[in-house]
């Protein structure tokens, strides 16, 4: 009885998790726009990599059209970003840089045409039905007569199953969509901006109870390189995978998995995936998974060092209003300790964004409520608070995706503006919550993304 009841909880899983997301999805996305941005990238000189989404709405995120994205470069020190690729035909996703500095890697995701999405949400729609009409009882069959008598070899698991594990096998593997998409993981020479390299990588961006996988993949998707240089680790489409560009080759580290994170000695990635945390060694050989009881922010996960991980959490004791908990967690599965957060000003939003100073004596924990500032120790140093609960915001700009600098001296951010539904500048603050500097992020020039997919410097891609 252990297969059917194997398919049942995931179909079950699956068809729920398609209902839900077909009334509610709306308002979840959006909360999680408001309170996360996609993550930037410090090459090892001080130069800052970083992708824009305008307009930063919730809406027609897989219609190729509606928002542009822009891959761009800020110097060190200096005082205008440098625009490296623009389009609307396809998602870009966070940079990383290589270890020498000497190449960025990112992602293009293609968007789709109108009749594309349009068939797509058909397929969906006829899909959901179809669950729908699986799970209505089947007729109850006549009785059989008593000179037939029942035996326990004579009993089948499938015949009183509601519906049958058979039947539900059966949709489950009709109704799993198995449509391949090409992802383009892109690697420029960081100087020139010159493509070096495409590796072309099919995975399942549009399944069935996964309608926000483009919205994932831009506010979660961080390509890293490990320590050699030769593979970029990443999660994407529920998977963790490192991909070889040189030799074109890919591996699966582990599936489900919604965001990673690579120790930086290379050995070791550290995935999220609700109510789990796991630790896989990127040689393949092993892999640990820890409950985690709390609700982990999956912006929130961040290496102190090769052997500990950070997390941010928020405790179910109070579901009102919920402890802001930092813990840290050794890749053996045990947790060294774990520390109530001095929250108030960041109790009225969820979606944490963590930063560790690469000298580990400093933490900046930001949210859409505001901004905290603390020592290696976790005490807090300052915050900048932009909305209290219950309360509007007191300004128009925010602040997300905190990245320090290599030396350690600076933290990065960019500041998201309410009214142009955009970033607009990224600000340089001091460890303990001074801003130092900032640079403007020019607006999108009306008609400049007609037509789409033009580098504005270097070759075309």
């Amino acid at each position: 009885m252990v297969r059917p009841l194997t398919h049942l909880k995931r179909f079950i899983t699956g068809w729920k998790g398609m209902l839900a997301i077909a009334v509610a999805a709306g308002a979840v996305l959006w909360h999680l726009l408001a309170c996360v941005e996609s993550p930037m990238a410090f090459s090892p000189s001080g130069d800052l990599a970083f992708v824009t989404m305008e307009p930063y709405e919730g809406k027609d995120l897989m219609l190729a059209g509606p928002n542009c994205y822009r891959l761009m470069v800020l110097p060190k020190g200096g005082k205008a970003v440098r625009v490296v690729e623009e389009t609307v035909d396809a998602m870009l996703t966070a940079p990383a840089y290589s270890p020498d500095g000497q190449q960025l890697a990112y992602l293009r995701i293609p968007l789709v045409g109108g009749q594309e999405l349009e068939k797509h949400q058909m397929q969906v729609q006829s899909r959901l039905k179809a669950a729908k009409d699986l799970l209505v009882p089947p007729a109850i069959a006549p009785e059989k007569p008593a000179s037939q008598p029942s035996t326990q070899e004579s009993l089948n698991f499938e015949d009183f199953s509601l519906p049958s594990g058979e039947r539900v096998a059966e949709f489950y593997s009709e109704a799993k969509d198995t449509t391949l998409h090409p992802v383009t993981l892109v690697i420029r020479d960081a100087k020139t901006d010159t493509v070096l390299s495409k590796t072309t990588i099919e995975v399942p961006m549009f399944a069935d109870s996964k309608p926000d996988s483009f919205l994932m993949a831009y506010l979660l998707t961080r390509p890293q390189y490990s320590p050699d240089g030769k593979w970029v680790y990443f999660c994407l489409a529920d998977m963790l995978m490192g991909v070889n560009p040189t030799t074109r080759t890919e591996r699966i580290l582990a599936a489900p998995a919604d965001v990673a994170t690579l120790s930086p000695d290379g050995k070791t990635v550290a995935m999220l995936k609700e109510p789990a945390i796991g630790f896989v060694q990127t040689d393949g050989e092993m892999g640990l998974f820890k409950r985690w009881n709390q609700e982990p922010s999956f912006s929130g996960i961040g290496w102190v060092d090769n052997q500990t991980l950070a997390v941010v959490s928020r405790s179910k004791k109070d579901p009102n209003k919920p402890d802001l908990v930092l813990s840290l967690v050794r890749k053996d599965g045990a947790v060294a300790s774990s520390k109530t957060l001095p929250s108030p000003a960041l109790s009225g939003e969820e979606g944490e964004e963590i930063a560790i100073a690469p000298n580990g004596k400093h933490i900046v924990i930001a949210n859409g409520a505001g901004v905290l500032f603390l020592d290696g120790q976790a005490k807090a140093l300052s915050t900048i608070t932009y909305q209290k609960e219950g309360e509007p915001p007191k300004v128009k700009e925010s602040y997300f995706q905190p990245t320090f600098s290599p030396d350690s001296k600076q933290v990065a951010f960019k500041v998201f503006d309410d009214d142009r539904k955009g970033v607009r500048a990224i600000a340089f603050f001091s460890p303990e919550g001074k801003e130092l500097s900032r640079v403007s992020v020019p607006p999108i020039k009306p008609g400049s993304t007609r037509p789409a997919s033009m580098p504005t410097t270097g070759p075309k891609p």
